[in-house]
């Protein structure tokens, strides 16, 4: 009898190569941080409290903008929710992306937003909108991050283009696939003008939001801090994107190797202390926010 192989399916696979992937990327930061462990916690002590505070509100206001897109997206597909309701949904699933392939919490959102009255359509249309507007805004902030690891001003330049286009290409986009999705009727958009531009709005406050939160961190240790507020912006935009385009379940481990290899090597030990301390904070935020959404829907 011959012998027969396991077969997995390709979610399995991806699954798979995610986990190892996350396990990889600790190793990393556990091998970059061990020769400057001794320096990084002997100045744990001496860290700025304040700072950390500033961080962490920083965090939390860059998580609380989040579902004001969704919402935004909602508004331009001609369904006006309330900032309330949109937010309590949100966080009811945010905790979900830590899952291998990082959109379940798409799928967990869609199903408590049909609970609400969001049809499957409707919340497809927003999440692809939601989507493509944070992912077009972090692009360009990107961009001035690639710009400032390579040192070259061509790659801020293409994301600025790229960030100009954008009206054109959802408009263009729209019009492509209305005839078979409706819910992007360009009519509909165009009505809602106002709803896109929020839209954009809470995007380009979240990612220098985001970006100011860790630069805080960064200050907060004893050593001094060369690199300025703006390129550490990008820096941390572009090792998000890093993390979200991995297999990683949230880009956990992904994320925060990213920033220590794409910030100056004197500070790798700092901005993996950084990243993590940022991780827990907003981690901690939505652990948070989670327990108060659930508690809100449930006595609805």
């Amino acid at each position: 009898m011959p012998l027969q192989l396991p077969r997995f399916s390709k979610k399995a696979v991806f699954r798979g190569l995610g986990y190892l992937l996350m396990v990889l990327s600790f190793y990393f930061l556990y091998s970059s941080v061990k020769s400057s462990w001794l320096q990084v916690v002997s100045g744990l002590h001496r860290i700025n409290g304040f700072y950390l505070l500033a961080a962490f509100l920083l965090t939390g206001i860059m998580l609380l903008l989040m579902p004001l897109g969704w919402k935004s997206a909602l508004t331009a597909l001609g369904f006006p929710m309330k900032a309330r309701l949109a937010t309590l949904i949100y966080f009811r699933t945010s905790l979900f992306r830590y899952l291998p392939g990082s959109f379940w919490q798409f799928t967990a959102r869609a199903y408590v937003a049909q609970q609400h009255g969001v049809s499957l359509s409707l919340y497809a249309g927003s999440s692809f909108m939601e989507l493509f507007f944070l992912l077009a805004v972090g692009g360009v902030f990107s961009g001035m991050g690639l710009a400032t690891y390579f040192n070259n001003s061509f790659f801020l330049l293409v994301s600025l283009a790229a960030g100009l286009a954008v009206p054109s290409l959802l408009s263009g986009g729209s019009r492509l696939v209305s005839r078979r999705w409706p819910i992007l009727d360009k009519k509909r958009l165009a009505a809602n003008g106002g709803a896109l531009m929020a839209l954009a709005g809470y995007y380009l406050l979240v990612w220098p939001a985001y970006g100011a939160a860790v630069y805080i961190i960064l200050n907060a240790f004893p050593e001094s801090y060369q690199v300025g507020m703006v390129k550490t912006i990008g820096l941390n935009t572009l090792a998000w994107f890093i993390g979200f385009l991995s297999l990683s379940p949230g880009g956990l481990g992904v994320r925060e190797m990213g920033l220590a290899l794409l910030l100056p090597p004197e500070y790798k030990a700092a901005a993996i202390m950084a990243a993590l301390i940022q991780r827990i904070m907003e981690m901690v935020w939505e652990a948070i926010l989670w327990l108060v959404s659930t508690a809100l829907i449930r006595s609805q």
